[in-house]
């Protein structure tokens, strides 16, 4: 996938936007941002592709030098991380930061989002809930915080993917001794989803939940005890990072 987002990169002349490829989450940011680019008109692929990706690495809370880019693009991504950043408490006005959130959201969320998270492996069953927990979390809320119109067509497509991977991974793990179910539900912050284990092995697991907020959003956090161990972490309430 690093090669197709490196390739529509070569193509908007901005060639050096390349470095900023370091994680899954910004290279599938790249390739939504151009597809929901192309479906749209009056917009220009340069300053979506990079609004994506320098709002994409803002949610993974690194801020990119902005100098380097010549004036009529800069202009576009500086608007679109202004608007990014308060978008917990008003909707974005710019359309590079409309398609920069949804490229956000759609990178979440899908098979890719899955296949394409590094680190997530079979050994680590706490890292797998967390992950799930996120596409989830995001597909399930994905109507409350979309923008454009493209991106509402593209959730209406890689959201069943989500939950039916999700129903895989439930029957997986029942197979191992885990016995467990998919659950939403809404919490003080907004909408959540994931992965809900009753028991491992055949001894029940208690849960704990806690809300609290942050500075940019409400977390969700959830703490799973069974004879496996502790298996802990966070969710950021997706609906209380964006306003409508």
């Amino acid at each position: 996938m690093r090669e197709l987002a490196e390739k529509l990169i070569e193509e908007t002349r901005l060639s050096s936007l390349k470095r900023f490829l370091t994680t899954p989450r910004r290279v599938l940011a790249v390739l939504y941002a151009y597809t929901i680019c192309s479906r749209l008109e009056d917009c220009v692929l340069e300053a979506s592709i990079a609004s994506a990706l320098y709002v994409e690495a803002l949610m993974e809370n690194d801020r990119l030098d902005t100098s380097w880019l010549p004036s009529h693009i800069r202009v576009h991504v500086e608007r679109a991380l202004s608007d990014a950043e308060d978008a917990a408490l008003r909707a974005p006005s710019s359309l590079y930061a409309q398609i920069g959130l949804d490229a956000d959201l759609l990178a979440r969320i899908g098979a890719l989002s899955m296949l394409a998270t590094r680190g997530l492996g079979a050994d680590n069953l706490r890292d797998l809930l967390a992950k799930f927990a996120e596409s989830l979390s995001y597909a399930y809320a994905a109507d409350y915080i979309v923008y454009t119109k493209p991106a509402k067509s593209l959730v209406q497509i890689l959201r069943p993917h989500t939950i039916a991977m999700a129903k895989w991974l439930v029957e997986e793990l029942s197979l191992l001794g885990i016995d467990s179910s998919i659950k939403a539900e809404r919490s003080a912050g907004g909408l959540v989803a994931y992965i809900d284990i009753r028991s491992c092995l055949g001894a029940r697991a208690s849960k704990l939940v806690s809300v609290k907020p942050s500075s940019n959003c409400v977390i969700f956090k959830l703490d799973y005890e069974c004879i496996l161990g502790n298996m802990g972490y966070k969710i950021c309430i997706p609906e209380t990072t964006r306003t409508r």
